[in-house]
């Protein structure tokens, strides 16, 4: 038998009373939909345009999503994927592209979107899942992992063998892009939330956005980050099915072709929604030690929750403050 357990967001915006007052603050436009399998919403607080704003931002998310869609046959990364090659690729899919060559590198290769041809092997794609054996995985990871990208003005490359799911950073991404417009409409505070990777400016109101980190278990808010961030979570929860007593999690190692990560959930507070999109992937992978430790040598501020359900704040404590 075969269970699918998805959530669409692994942060979730901490409502609390000022959300809840919305007659103090007459100033306020939001709006919410569906994007790239996943939820959004976009608030704006101030400005005397802000539904122009708002209809633009959401044109400037949907835009850049655009490019990465790998099932609309326009798309560039659908095209990369399809032939290999994308000529005079588009300034959002060649910036990407570089910050995720960036990340690779990085995160010494556990950040890395070449292991879609694994994730077609378990079935995540087409919904018909399955656990490919050894020599299939061992197969794919040679042939397929190991990001090779050729990035120019001119073009974009791959080797014919490897396809790319941009999954982990394009959302983090959109919601960047996004966010770079929003800052240029004179409002006094937005917040940007796109399946959990939140980003927020100024206030709402009179009073600080708040970005609540929810527990894996569902056990109500483990920490709030507020005021100005830029957050993303990653979790196995989020895309996951349970196949002969297994629970395989679309996170899988490149290494290994595995989902045995120790963590349920990493959230990471960056300087862009991109990096910490993409380093929390990363982290997930690595496990709870090694990503303990890249965090700490890295100086990067995250939350680990592993599979017990234990939480470990790394960086400055009051980021992640406890609820």
């Amino acid at each position: 038998m075969k269970k699918i357990r998805n959530s669409l967001a692994a942060a979730i915006i901490f409502a609390g009373a000022v959300f809840l007052l919305k007659s103090a603050s007459p100033a306020f436009h939001e709006k919410s939909g569906f994007l790239f399998n996943t939820y959004w919403e976009i608030k704006l607080s101030g400005g005397v345009e802000s539904d122009t704003c708002l209809n633009s931002a959401i044109e400037v998310l949907t835009g850049t999503v655009s490019h990465f869609l790998m099932d609309c046959a326009t798309s560039e990364l659908f095209i990369l994927n399809s032939t290999g090659r994308v000529e005079r690729p588009s300034k959002d899919f060649s910036e990407c592209l570089l910050l995720t060559k960036e990340l690779h590198h990085r995160t010494g290769g556990f950040f890395d979107p070449s292991v879609c041809g694994l994730m077609e092997a378990y079935g995540f794609y087409d919904g018909n899942h399955r656990l490919p054996d050894s020599l299939e995985i061992s197969t794919l990871i040679r042939q397929s992992t190991g990001l090779s990208l050729e990035v120019t003005d001119e073009f974009v490359r791959i080797p014919n063998t490897h396809k790319l799911d941009l999954g982990a950073i394009v959302k983090g991404f959109a919601v960047d892009r996004t966010a770079d417009f929003l800052s240029g409409c004179g409002l006094t505070g937005f917040l940007i939330n796109f399946g959990g990777e939140v980003r927020s400016y100024g206030k709402k109101g009179n009073h600080d956005w708040q970005i609540g980190v929810r527990h894996p278990s569902g056990n109500g808010i483990v920490s709030i980050v507020s005021g100005e961030c830029a957050v993303a979570t990653s979790g196995d929860y989020e895309n996951s099915f349970e196949i002969k007593g297994q629970l395989i999690s679309h996170i899988l190692s490149p290494f290994d072709g595995s989902c045995s990560s120790d963590m349920e959930s990493v959230s990471v507070y960056g300087t862009t929604c991109a990096e910490a999109d993409a380093l929390a992937t990363a982290l997930m992978i690595m496990g709870q030690s090694r990503a303990r430790e890249f965090a700490e040598n890295n100086g990067l501020n995250a939350l680990l929750i592993n599979q017990a359900g234990e939480i470990q704040r790394i960086g400055r404590q009051e980021i992640f403050s406890s609820n």
